[in-house]
């Protein structure tokens, strides 16, 4: 029997009672209702703590693996698993981040310093560069590249009848990346305190990036089959590619920097 909470008429069952149409059965579910919603919050919050506390862990852990490669990196890229892969993949990233925005910086300051230097010739209009230009759209490029010398030292590692896994290759070749990474940021803190040597850390961290990881990855591996391409034409025909590649990429990698230079001179002396 269910009692009506206003008239207390008792009824049979129902969701309404039968005297003066109140509701009557629905004050379990109700109090249910509410409990879920009181526990909604809290299920939430839970989820994204546990979100923050695995990246953080994440984090963590990549630090401790980049530390630990600097410090000896031949030994720990030869040691390096299909395990490191997450870690891999995070240094890869890494690289496409860290060339444009040392450009973006580096550039910012000398066009600023040469705008101080002549006395406000360029105007302050040209001064702005476009952070989507700059570093959105050519992280994109970067990462393309640097996937494509890795699809590259694949097909390599293919042609010598090398057994392998695909995870195992990408995780060497991310952790042959670190020093160049470590590369990458010292120029990018000294284009952001507009030292001038900036440039030279790209290039140098660029150019490791081309002749000494897929090198290092393709020797790396070994082989028994007389059959298998050779390792040294191997180096050399993923070389031949990469440049083929930087030829074929160069408007996407390097235009928006000349067209932007290009733009700044002849608005400037035209």
């Amino acid at each position: 029997m269910l009692q009506c909470p206003k008239c207390h008429y008792e009824n049979e069952g129902g969701k309404f009672c039968e005297r003066c149409g109140s509701p009557v059965g629905n004050t379990a579910t109700s109090s249910e209702t509410a409990a879920a919603i009181s526990t909604e919050p809290r299920r939430s919050q839970a989820i994204n703590n546990q979100y923050l506390e695995g990246a953080k862990n994440i984090s963590r852990s990549y630090f401790n693996y980049f530390l630990d490669v600097l410090k000896s990196p031949y030994s720990s890229f030869m040691s390096v698993s299909k395990e490191h892969f997450t870690h891999a993949i995070i240094t890869i990233a890494l690289y496409s981040i860290l060339i444009p925005l040392t450009l973006y910086f580096g550039f910012k300051s000398l066009v600023g310093d040469l705008s101080n230097a002549t006395g406000g010739l360029f105007g302050s209009e040209e001064i702005s560069l476009p952070f989507g230009d700059f570093v959105v759209k050519p992280v994109i490029s970067y990462a393309i590249f640097i996937l494509l010398v890795l699809a590259f030292t694949m097909g390599i590692l293919k042609l010598r009848k090398v057994q392998f896994e695909y995870q195992d290759v990408v995780a060497r070749f991310g952790t042959s990346l670190i020093p160049t990474v470590a590369i990458l940021f010292i120029g990018l803190l000294l284009s952001i305190m507009n030292v001038d040597y900036f440039l030279f850390f790209v290039l140098i961290g660029f150019a490791a990036s081309v002749f000494m990881v897929p090198a290092l990855v393709i020797s790396s591996y070994k082989t028994d089959s007389t059959n298998g391409f050779d390792a040294i034409y191997g180096i050399l025909i993923t070389y031949t590619l990469t440049f083929i590649t930087l030829y074929i990429m160069n408007d996407f990698l390097f235009s928006t920097i000349k067209g932007y230079f290009v733009n700044l001179f002849s608005n400037s002396f035209f």
